[in-house]
């Protein structure tokens, strides 16, 4: 059933809707554009290995596991997150993998390597709006110096927060803890786990959180070079960083990205792009660039994914 589903959702976007068919595409130089897409699809294993290393991190205080059988893990997540609203199937795609360690326990270590993820993605989207903040100013909000200031300062504050928030996770068990109501509540049991994990071992899974979301943003920004929108290396990454700042907003099923990927890929470029993007930019090409990344990030993968779903143990005997 995952794997027809898999199958079906993603026959269904790319066949029936029929995404690329009217896409009248203006591309610089074809030759470089596929050598270019060749190295987004090569950077492709990359970005899954480090959420597999990441994972596999994670994943050590439930059950020790092999790299591969991580990468394994994530791969069938990924297929099974496809078809799941805001990706929710990736949590019990990686955790019917393990033989004897508790999956609940496995569960939570996964939420905290995704939190991290988002904490990444949260701070550095921020911090990307605060270098266009005056342009968001002048365009918009038409704010004094001194509210500009005060903006800056508060999202500073905010991702101070969030990192501290996050190297402090294990307070959550703490906390349900004094509710003994909350006891008979099976999941309470197991946010302990969370206090397993020392700081240093919290700035590791940032360290992964933030290379994996430095791999897919120079992938992203390959794409739309490859696509012909040509952006400044650093102000394009900027701009990239804002992009997947939007997406993380939006509640999505992942199949669904395909469609609003595009949409608020061309929101962001118009917004915050130079000013001759802005009024040349072929929409086309944005909506293709977009579901080039699609394709190869989340799709591909999720093909590969249904390859092991046949070795998740739904029932074990120590259950």
């Amino acid at each position: 059933m995952i794997v027809l589903a898999t199958y079906g959702f993603l026959f269904y976007e790319l066949f029936v809707k029929n995404k690329f068919s009217d896409l009248n595409l203006n591309i610089l130089d074809t030759n470089l554009s596929i050598y270019i897409l060749g190295v987004v699809f090569f950077l492709m294993p990359l970005n899954w290995g480090l959420e597999s290393v990441k994972w596999q991190f994670l994943i050590r205080k439930v059950e020790k596991i092999r790299v591969l059988t991580a990468f394994k893990a994530v791969l069938t997540g990924s297929a099974i997150s496809f078809f799941t609203p805001n990706r929710i199937g990736d949590f019990f795609g990686r955790v019917f993998i393990l033989k004897k360690g508790d999956r609940i326990d496995g569960i939570f270590a996964t939420i905290i390597g995704n939190i991290g993820q988002l904490f990444i993605t949260l701070i550095l989207g921020s911090t990307a709006l605060l270098f266009f903040l005056p342009n968001i100013n002048n365009a918009y909000l038409n704010f004094n110096n001194l509210s500009l200031i005060l903006i800056a300062i508060l999202v500073i504050l905010i991702n101070l927060s969030l990192i501290l928030v996050f190297l402090n996770i294990e307070i959550l068990h703490t906390f349900f803890s004094r509710f003994k109501f909350l006891e008979r509540w099976r999941f309470v049991r197991h946010l302990k786990i969370l206090q397993n994990f020392e700081t240093r071992e919290l700035w590791k899974v940032l360290g992964l959180s933030l290379l994996r979301f430095l791999v897919y943003s120079f992938q992203f920004y390959l794409v739309f070079y490859s696509f012909g929108i040509p952006l400044p290396f650093l102000s394009g990454l900027l701009i990239i960083f804002i992009l997947f700042f939007t997406l993380t907003a939006v509640p999505t099923i992942a199949i669904a990205e395909l469609g609003i990927r595009g949409l608020i890929s061309l929101f962001v470029l118009k917004t915050f792009g130079p000013a001759e993007l802005s009024i040349n930019i072929i929409e086309a090409n944005v909506i293709a660039a977009s579901s080039a990344l699609w394709l190869i990030n989340l799709a591909i993968p999720a093909i590969f994914g249904t390859f092991f779903v046949y070795e998740l143990k739904f029932f074990r005997k120590n259950d």
